[in-house]
């Protein structure tokens, strides 16, 4: 009974969310910043709807090692409620284009700054990533991407694509891995499933690009996020 409750108010928390969002992202045309401010807003009202409470471990590391590649592992779209409760400021994320004809938030993304990929034309999807380094060495802006390419709820994580690395490598920054635990135990649309609690989120320790091969820096970020996913899993609850 919850579930036909609580999911269809947090929709309409997410539209009114991407209303507010699309009119600030207008006028503060393509600022960094506006996915925070977005994310301030549908965080509020958007967790205690689903009744989810975030628990982060060590979120000093979120802002200490700025500008960065936060890679993260992407579960499903209820990871947009729980990554906004702690979303950083100047910090863009990348979309596939498809995201773009989404009623009002297709546009707002596009105005809050983020990168567009294009993944059927890898010669866009390039230039998209080479305007990103662009951003992080001359405009302290940080880039969020998850490395899976798509919503993967189940274990282990799909095989990462090499986009974050390249951008890590070529940019000079380090890569700063998060793992989610498993919030579907909480919350399963499929099911239609809501009993609420609480999803733990890990920031583990910032892995240097510098002298690295984009396949050493994909095997070790991998590796750590894998290591730390079970205790991720085991602190959602």
């Amino acid at each position: 009974m919850q579930f036909w409750v609580r999911a269809p108010l947090a929709a309409l928390w997410f539209a009114i969310s991407s209303i507010l969002g699309f009119f600030v992202s207008v006028v503060l045309w393509r600022d960094p910043s506006n996915g925070y401010r977005f994310a301030r807003i549908f965080a509020w009202g958007g967790l205690p709807l689903l009744g989810i409470k975030v628990r982060l471990v060590n979120p000093e590391r979120l802002h200490d090692h700025r500008p960065c590649v936060f890679v993260a592992n992407h579960q499903s779209d209820i990871d947009l409620f729980i990554f906004s409760y702690f979303y950083p400021p100047r910090t863009v994320v990348t979309g596939k284009k498809e995201v773009f004809w989404i009623p009002f938030f297709g546009v707002m993304f596009y105005a809050m700054g983020n990168v567009i990929l294009d993944r059927k034309n890898r010669h866009r999807a390039v230039a998209a990533l080479d305007r990103a380094v662009e951003r992080i060495r001359t405009d302290n802006t940080s880039v969020w991407i998850f490395p899976e390419g798509h919503r993967n709820a189940t274990r282990p994580m799909l095989p990462f694509k090499k986009g974050a690395f390249h951008l890590a490598i070529q940019a000079g920054v380090p890569i700063v891995p998060l793992v989610c635990g498993d919030h579907t135990k909480l919350l399963d649309p499929g099911k239609r499933m809501l009993k609420g609690g609480t999803v733990e989120v890990r920031f583990l320790e910032p892995i240097p690009s510098e002298g690295k091969d984009v396949e050493t820096l994909l095997q070790e970020t991998r590796l750590r996020m894998e290591e730390a996913l079970p205790l991720a899993d085991e602190g959602t609850r």
